[in-house]
């Protein structure tokens, strides 16, 4: 088996060749490279077609795959290159912007704000290299990993039954909180138009409402309401209803970020005790 990627970003250059290691297959590649807030061919693409044209003449064409990704201009002659392989067996795969997994772009309001390791899950998933998480496992992840992040009680008891066509928007969702959190809600901009950045629905109503008491024992500090939740799906089934409800507080110097449930459109309000053994 062999594996030809026209556009990967050059910071993926290493865990691609070493994942294609692993599996042992051959691997080539036609790099891009961040410009400010875009990306270039690095080599020019000009020398694309015929890095591609090399590769495959000491390949068998029907075990060859070549994945041309959608993030750079291609040069002119690429398109007839693409369709001459998958005439004679190659396995060309072109994937769309914004399609499935695939981010919509490179870069994003930011130049801190980079796509490429959700471009690295989206190839290793298209070409069967890696086991896709569960929603619920991709939240749990950022919870043993970050201090800060609280699963609530029965937060995720529901995630793995939204519908499938919204696991995208999972993904998108659990790794914005992931930074969030990481950030301590110090995003540089609105969550709003984070979220919009990362085509991630947000509202702050809405007809279920959530609750946080801050315990010291059996003593109630404080108590926060809100309707603050991410979506997807309206006028929809259930399953296909896709809600995940949290709150954030910054008290006495302490961040934390409290998933309260991601899943099915929840039908109750949530309303919920959480310890603070801080002052």
């Amino acid at each position: 088996m062999a594996t030809f990627v026209i556009g990967l970003p050059n910071t993926l250059q290493k865990p691609f060749l070493a994942e294609a290691g692993r599996r042992q297959e051959e691997a080539g590649l036609c790099l891009v490279v961040k410009s400010n807030y875009r990306y270039i061919f690095n080599p020019p693409s000009e020398q694309a077609i015929g890095d591609l044209e090399r590769f495959a003449d000491v390949h068998d064409w029907t075990s060859l795959t070549v994945v041309a990704l959608p993030y750079v201009g291609w040069p002119e002659g690429m398109n007839d290159v693409l369709e001459l392989l998958a005439a004679n067996g190659a396995q060309v795969i072109r994937p769309q912007l914004g399609q499935g997994d695939w981010p919509p772009r490179l870069v994003g309001q930011r130049a801190e704000d980079d796509f490429t390791n959700d471009v690295r899950l989206a190839l290793f998933q298209e070409l069967g290299w890696q086991v896709t998480a569960s929603p619920a496992e991709r939240f749990r992840r950022s919870a043993e990993k970050l201090a800060d992040y609280i699963i609530v009680g029965a937060a995720l008891d529901r995630c793995d039954e939204v519908h499938t066509s919204r696991h995208p928007f999972l993904k998108r969702s659990a790794e914005m909180l992931d930074k969030f959190c990481r950030k301590k809600g110090r995003l540089g901009m609105t969550l709003e138009d984070y979220c919009r950045d990362k085509r991630i629905g947000v509202a702050h109503s809405g007809g279920i409402s959530t609750c946080i008491r801050l315990m010291k024992g059996v003593k109630q500090l404080e108590r926060f309401d809100s309707n603050l939740h991410l979506k997807e799906g309206d006028g929809t089934s259930e399953t296909a209803a896709a809600r995940i409800y949290f709150q954030h507080l910054d008290r006495n110097e302490q961040f934390r970020l409290f998933l309260l449930y991601a899943g099915p459109h929840p039908s109750a309000d949530i309303d919920q005790k959480v310890d603070w053994l801080h002052d």
